[in-house]
């Protein structure tokens, strides 16, 4: 399953509708019309949907962690170096 467009009112990862007619709903292991799963309304509560939108969120987590991590002073002062290099580039002495 592909994620797809987030639209309100279509799962974004099956695509379905899951509207109030049921008329573009799945159908349910159990047999039952799928519906909304998220308060926005763009996840329905197929079993692949709900654990593919965990996943997402799961993810989204961990890289907003990763990037909110305190930094060794170690790390900083490479990122110092490396920064000023870049700017420099070679420099001759004559």
């Amino acid at each position: 399953m592909s994620p797809r467009p987030v639209f309100t009112g279509s799962c974004r990862i099956c695509g379905c509708g899951a509207s109030e007619d049921e008329t573009r709903a799945c159908v349910t292991p159990t047999g039952d019309p799928c519906h909304w799963f998220d308060f926005e309304r763009t996840v329905c509560s197929m079993p692949g949907c709900v654990r593919a939108w965990e996943l997402e969120r799961k993810k989204f987590k961990d890289e907003r962690a990763a990037k909110n991590r305190k930094k060794t002073p170690a790390q900083i002062h490479d990122a110092i170096r490396r920064r000023n290099r870049k700017g420099k580039g070679k420099q001759w002495i004559a």
